[in-house]
């Protein structure tokens, strides 16, 4: 204890193949302290299905025969020919267990059998105690929870909502590498009071939750707005903001300085746009195509530290 050593965070964040895997908890949990890598190519991480599935004995029927769709049917082998390793995570162990019962089902049937051994020994089916550790490209969530047959609502969560509830919410969201589904049955209008739970709580219990389902359909969606929306007021309710990167924005040295005000004289400013963020990292300058405004050209320059 007295040895003087001072905590040291890892910065950049290499698992999530694109940055909106890792946003919420970077924003939520680390204070934007993970620097993401950018994407290598434009898709859509997190595919949001509202199942609308009734929460009956502690397990959901609807949402355990959606995984098992998902696991058929919305998986696209790598270009190589094999299968991305899967994992299906779920709120609960009855969740889990109805889950490998409905596959033990499926394969009686020959030709699924095959398709569901072409995800090999990696395929695994975990509830949220037991992920800690565990990566694989895809992983398929069942929020498990929604209303009882007589259309009422009880939001007794489980584990999630206890006093480190958050932590086991962060683990289980941030598994994926390549893709998450998240399957819900919890209704639109409970996962819509995310923003006055997380005033009156913090990012913790019910809040954080549904906000994480709020973040995962406006990705799902394509909807920039309120994913952006959603990530500013986790950031402003995170206990850890260690510094705040949005502030470095314009010229890092009067040699960009310089470069910025040529091209703008050439080409006009518009085409021009200063420290361009792209996953976790920023880019100096851009040069966006004259038409369709595409950024086209990036332009680093050597920073004060070269220069000095």
């Amino acid at each position: 204890e007295n040895c003087n050593y001072s905590p040291l965070f890892l910065k950049i964040h290499y698992r999530s193949q694109h940055p909106e895997l890792i946003d919420f908890s970077n924003h939520a949990f680390y204070g934007k302290r993970l620097i993401p890598m950018p994407a290598r190519n434009e898709y859509r991480p997190i595919q949001f299905i509202q199942v609308n599935g009734i929460y009956e004995d502690s397990v959901n029927y609807d949402e355990a025969k959606q995984v098992v769709d998902i696991l058929l049917n919305h998986i696209q082998p790598l270009p190589n020919g094999k299968y991305p390793s899967v994992g299906v995570a779920t709120f609960n162990l009855y969740q889990r267990n109805l889950i490998l019962e409905e596959i033990t089902k499926a394969r009686q049937n020959p030709d699924i059998d095959k398709k569901i051994s072409e995800y090999g020994s990696d395929l695994f089916v975990k509830n949220l105690e037991n992920i800690q550790g565990d990566e694989r490209d895809v992983i398929i969530l069942s929020t498990t929870f929604g209303k009882r047959k007589d259309g009422s609502f009880r939001q007794l969560f489980g584990p999630i909502l206890q006093r480190n509830g958050y932590k086991l919410l962060n683990v289980i969201v941030t598994r994926a590498k390549h893709k998450m589904f998240v399957c819900t049955s919890i209704p639109n209008e409970k996962i819509n009071e995310f923003p006055i739970l997380l005033r009156e709580f913090k990012n913790t219990g019910r809040g954080i939750f549904y906000a994480y389902l709020a973040y995962s359909k406006a990705v799902s969606d394509g909807n920039n707005e309120a994913r952006e929306e959603i990530l500013k007021q986790l950031y402003e309710n995170c206990d850890s903001k260690s510094y705040d990167n949005e502030n470095t924005l314009g010229s890092e040295s009067p040699f960009e300085e310089e470069v910025y005000n040529r091209l703008a004289e050439k080409i006009g400013a518009n085409r021009i746009q200063q420290q361009y963020k792209i996953g976790g990292f920023r880019i100096d300058l851009i040069i966006r195509s004259k038409l369709a405004q595409k950024p086209l050209i990036a332009l680093e320059c050597d920073g004060a530290e070269y220069h000095s």
